[in-house]
């Protein structure tokens, strides 16, 4: 353990990485505000404030008397502005926005559909079970076991599903959707990783290292300190988005299913929020490990730190590049923020078996993983030698 942690003060556990992660801590909350301001006004500011009072009346489990004096004031609402004529008057004492259009908006536009969602959801989930199952029967006549499986496994994961309570969701979009903070993980793990063995090239130390044996203990406590940074990396930037999201637009629901948001109404997954959350933290740490194991590759090949920083910013750059061609996930960026993956059903075919693409990125990242500290250990050893 020592070792790891005197790899760790050498690499990126010092205050020059904290300084930095401060400055790009800043960068990423100013670009989630940014956001919000821009696509998701409706939660966010003045309006929010507006909006959130009126949540606050009918959050919570859906029932016929909590939901009964909303409907009918909505329906008040829509009848006295259906002609376009209707008083501008601010009244903040008679409506939530000040407005008698603007409370039109907010229980009609706003609220109602999210309202009507969480209660007709089984409709969806249902019509998704029912054509699976129709697909099922269809493969399995014509003898494409392959397929016939799929299908049952969207079948089970699609039936008798609800959404217990009425919450807000809008955070999720915000959330789930920002990748800003990755590209801020791979300039950490570049600032940081580097010059992990360029810099004993450089002092001459690689040469005393190898002469004493311990070059492969040595690696090893660089990749176990890769690993802990990582680790740290997508704990941080996890919790600084999921702080945003909050401090933004209000995070609330954290023990609803996926499917509860919009955004994954045809989710083959029934985690909570909260445990999404916690694979999400998975996903980007096997993910930035296969970058943190290629950077370590770089530095071990390179003569200089300047080299071996140009060429992991050149590697980053070509795989993020490639995600607008392809979103393979062999390409680790593609499963950094893996929303994409979760979505839609969708699955791959390992060995005659399918398997749902986020289980199988997964799978692969940690293949990926694996062959790298191999490589990161063998150049070691064939260097020392």
């Amino acid at each position: 353990m020592k070792i790891v942690y005197y790899e760790m003060r050498k690499s990126w556990f010092k205050i020059s990485t904290l300084i930095i992660l401060v400055i790009l801590t800043v960068l990423n909350f100013i670009q989630a505000d940014g956001t919000c301001g821009t696509y998701y006004n409706k939660t966010y500011g003045k309006r929010g404030e507006a909006y959130f009072a009126l949540y606050n009346t009918v959050c919570g489990e859906i029932s016929e008397e909590k939901i009964a004096p909303f409907r009918e004031r909505a329906n008040w609402l829509n009848n006295e502005v259906s002609d376009m004529v209707f008083s501008s008057e601010y009244r903040p004492d008679l409506y939530y926005t000040g407005y008698i259009f603007g409370d039109f908006n907010l229980y009609n536009v706003d609220i109602a559909p999210e309202i009507s969602y969480c209660a007709t959801y089984p409709n969806i989930s249902d019509k998704i079970a029912a054509n699976a199952a129709e697909c099922f029967h269809f493969y399995k006549s014509v003898g494409n076991d392959y397929e016939a499986e799929k299908y049952a496994m969207a079948y089970k994961m699609y039936q008798n599903r609800q959404i217990p309570e009425y919450r807000a969701t809008h955070w999720t979009n915000l959330f789930f959707n920002h990748d800003f903070s990755s590209l801020l993980c791979i300039i950490m793990l570049i600032l940081g990783l580097a010059n992990s063995f360029t810099n004993e090239r450089e002092s001459g130390m690689l040469q005393i290292i190898g002469s004493s044996g311990k070059s492969k203990s040595t690696t090893l406590a660089k990749i176990a300190s890769a690993a802990v940074y990582c680790l740290f990396l997508s704990v941080y930037f996890t919790a600084a988005d999921l702080a945003a999201a909050n401090i933004t637009l209000g995070v609330d629901g954290l023990d609803m299913p996926l499917y509860s948001a919009k955004m994954f109404q045809n989710t083959p997954f029934s985690f909570s929020f909260s445990e999404t959350i916690l694979l999400w933290i998975a996903v980007k740490f096997f993910a930035l490990f296969v970058v943190a194991l290629t950077i370590l590759f770089a530095s071990k090949i390179s003569p200089n730190t300047i080299i071996s920083i140009v060429l992991s910013f050149g590697f980053a750059l070509v795989l993020i590049i490639l995600t607008a061609v392809s979103k393979s996930i062999l390409n680790p960026f593609n499963i950094i923020v893996p929303t994409e993956l979760a979505e839609e059903f969708s699955v791959v075919n390992i060995f005659g078996q399918p398997v749902l693409t986020l289980w199988a990125a997964i799978i692969l990242s940690v293949v990926e993983c694996a062959v790298l500290c191999a490589a990161n250990t063998f150049i070691g050893q064939k260097s020392r030698r």
